[in-house]
């Protein structure tokens, strides 16, 4: 009897054995922040993790590793608009990648979600991002129609951080995207808040914030500036210069360049001419103007041609050929 308990035995470990050549089953333990993709035989297995568990490497392949870390990630939605003022927003907020939770326990949704790896659910992410701004945004503005002829700034409000509006667009993203983002396998950490980090506006719009704000200061500080004086100053902070630059010379003294500048400083405004000798390789050649030759010299000048005087006393001198003997 003994005997056929040690065969029994042994034939037992040798399938055992032999299963784990086979089949060839691992050992895994997956840490809480993964979980595990796991396919047999080409089609959607389980979700193995956290914690540790048994895979065949033959059979049960490892298809993908999904982080299922709850993080805090920025995303940014470019090309929104608001009043026809185009704008953009970088969102915060803390999310996770859960997929056995954000369905429910439907197997045939978690297996379509599987099939996704983790740039893949973000780009996702991206697009429930900006349908949830969107509607926040048209919701605004049925609230607070304005009129075409309405400042900039007035348009800006609702979706400058801190101010109502503001505060009401993200709550309506906070409650859309917690209902949305379970359909993609991600889950919103509702103990954090959606926050702005950033606001991105068209670099000529800001431009013009910073040059009302400069004007607004220097007409506090010198409110009996001129306007011409106030563009001069503010064009040169942004470093143009709007002023016409123009050349002088005096009599045969070279050109030189003329500039005028204005100069505001805690004594008051002066007004000034600035004169900079031109540079030699930037002076124009001087050119000579011939005059028309009508058969007289300039005054003080010689006269190289001969008149019929001179032609009087000049002698002939005959010709001859060669081979033909002079006379004396």
């Amino acid at each position: 009897m003994d005997d056929f308990i040690v065969i029994g035995t042994g034939f037992v470990v040798f399938l055992i054995v032999l299963a784990l050549i086979i089949f060839r089953f691992q050992w895994r333990v997956v840490p809480e922040e993964e979980r595990l993709v796991i396919y047999r035989l080409g089609w959607f297995s389980r979700i193995a993790g956290p914690g540790p568990g048994v895979i065949s490497r033959r059979v049960e392949p490892v298809v993908r590793t999904i982080r299922a870390r709850d993080e805090p990630v920025s995303y940014v939605t470019q090309g929104l608009f608001i009043y026809d003022i185009p704008f953009g927003f970088t969102l915060n907020f803390w999310r996770s990648f859960d997929l056995q939770n954000s369905v429910t326990r439907d197997r045939a949704t978690l297996a379509k979600l599987a099939q996704f790896d983790d740039n893949e659910r973000e780009q996702m992410i991206r697009t429930k991002i900006r349908d949830a701004l969107v509607h926040g945004v048209t919701a605004v503005q049925k609230r607070r129609p304005l009129a075409p002829t309405a400042e900039v700034i007035d348009r800006l409000l609702p979706i400058i951080p801190g101010f109502p509006e503001c505060d009401t667009i993200l709550a309506g993203v906070r409650q859309e995207l917690a209902q949305t983002l379970p359909s993609i396998g991600v889950t919103l950490n509702m103990a954090h808040p959606i926050t702005i980090t950033r606001l991105h506006l068209n670099q000529e719009m800001i431009d013009g914030f910073a040059r009302n704000r400069t004007t607004d200061l220097l007409r506090q500080r010198f409110p009996n500036l001129p306007e011409d004086a106030m563009i001069q100053v503010v064009t040169s902070i942004e470093g143009a210069n709007p002023l016409n630059v123009g050349r002088i010379s005096v009599g045969d003294s070279p050109a030189n360049t003329v500039k005028p500048e204005i100069r505001v400083g805690s004594e008051g405004i002066d007004s000034r001419i600035k004169i900079t000798p031109m540079p030699e390789e930037t002076k124009a050649p001087q050119t000579t103007t011939q005059p028309a030759s009508n058969g007289v010299p300039p005054p003080g000048e010689p006269d190289e041609h001969l008149s019929q005087d001179d032609l009087r006393v000049l002698k002939q001198v005959p010709r001859y050929t060669p081979g033909q003997k002079r006379s004396a």
